[in-house]
């Protein structure tokens, strides 16, 4: 008889319109109508009265839905999840697993689950998903299918969306945001209106601060590595390792920066260059050649470009040259309007600098030093100094 019973109050609330809009996975557990809104509360749910649980809305299995909370539309609280303080779930909205709400707004098909926790202003919103460990507080928005999940946690005014991807223990705060189908993981974190977007993977132990973007298709993977200020990563640029850009910095292309490197400024990284092992660029330095590496600094309005390389502990600066496939090492200088073209090397303690130029395979080797208006062709090479004249 009790059996009947139970049967007939599933068959009341089907038939009131529960069927077409939010039903519990199992209705056999039985269930009444709230009575603040009429919504289905299962006989396992615990839903204070202070609770609105709209017509077409349901609370299922053992959720626990305290104070103010509104759930209307066909949205769904099920599983163990705690819905409490004023939090509203409209639209299509999911929440379940273990979910713990605290305030916000969840809505437009999101779905909430797992040990995630929503609190103070979020909004989760537009097939976003939230699940894991995940922590939305503050003002955060999550949406248009973006994912959050592991232990990140998101702050202050930040929004993730598109369908990009959050996981592991990243942080955002302040206005950082990150969108379109870029993938985030591991410690990375995010502060002032910071920007990861674009195709950009970022993994590891990562800080972007101030107005730091890294968008197109950028591979940013490793510790220690630190974008701040204005400085822009882009193109299929790759980072890794104890590396540090900021100012007013670009790097794009293809270019790979790694091992302790520098880069600042006002300095424009491109193409595919190799910038490791400490090497420095800043200023206004323009550098689409091969390799910085080493010790080497590139800075001022100094330019390396096509083929040419700096290692070593080499220094250009000023307005110097570098082109071709020419080679500036050990500890050489060149600088002022000084140009290195070709294949020509400056190597050991060599300088090149004034107006002077260096062509072809020549080589400004130890002791030698053009200056002034000298200039070096063919296979020469210099181990004196000169200023003038033609040598080849």
């Amino acid at each position: 008889m009790n059996k009947n019973i139970k049967l007939s109050l599933v068959t009341f609330v089907t038939f009131s319109g529960i069927a077409s809009a939010s039903v519990c996975p199992d209705m056999t557990i039985g269930g009444a109508p709230h009575p603040n809104g009429g919504g289905f509360v299962a006989a396992t749910a615990s839903v204070q009265n202070t609770v609105t649980v709209g017509p077409n809305a349901s609370v299922c299995e053992t959720a626990i839905v305290t104070g103010n909370v509104t759930i209307a539309d066909i949205a769904r609280v099920q599983g163990s999840a705690n819905v409490s303080g004023s939090a509203t779930i409209n639209g299509n909205a999911l929440v379940y697993g273990n979910a713990n709400i605290e305030g916000g707004l969840i809505t437009n098909n999101a779905h909430v689950y797992g040990s995630a926790r929503i609190a103070d202003n979020a909004i989760v919103a537009q097939d976003a998903h939230v699940y894991g460990n995940a922590s939305l507080a503050d003002s955060t928005v999550v949406s248009s299918f973006a994912e959050i999940s592991g232990n990140a946690e998101l702050h202050d005014a930040s929004q993730v969306f598109g369908r990009a991807k959050v996981l592991g223990d990243a942080k955002l705060f302040g206005n950082s945001s990150i969108s379109d189908v870029a993938i985030v993981n591991g410690e990375v974190s995010l502060f002032g209106t910071s920007k990861i977007r674009g195709s950009a993977q970022v993994t590891g132990r990562v800080t972007l601060s101030e107005q730091a973007d890294v968008y197109g298709g950028a591979d940013i993977k490793g510790t220690n590595i630190f974008i701040a200020d204005s400085a822009k990563v882009l193109g299929n640029t790759v980072l890794r390792d104890s590396v540090k850009i900021y100012g007013l910095a670009t790097v794009y292309g293809s270019s790979t920066v790694k091992d302790d490197a520098e880069i600042f400024g006002r300095s424009l990284v491109s193409g595919s260059v190799l910038v490791e092992k400490s090497a420095q660029i800043f200023d206004n330095a323009i550098v689409n050649g091969k390799t910085v590496s080493g010790n080497a600094m590139v800075y001022g309005r100094s330019q390396i470009t096509e083929g040419a390389s700096a290692r070593g502990s080499s220094r250009i600066y000023g307005e110097a040259i570098i082109s071709g496939k020419a080679l500036v090492t050990g500890t050489a200088r060149v600088y002022g309007q000084a140009g290195v073209y070709d294949d020509a090397i400056v190597e050991s303690n060599g300088s090149v600098y004034d107006v002077a130029q260096v062509y072809g395979r020549a080589v400004i080797s130890t002791g030698g030093v053009a200056h002034g208006n000298a200039s070096i062709f063919g296979t020469y090479k210099l181990t004196t100094d000169v200023s003038e004249g033609n040598y080849e």
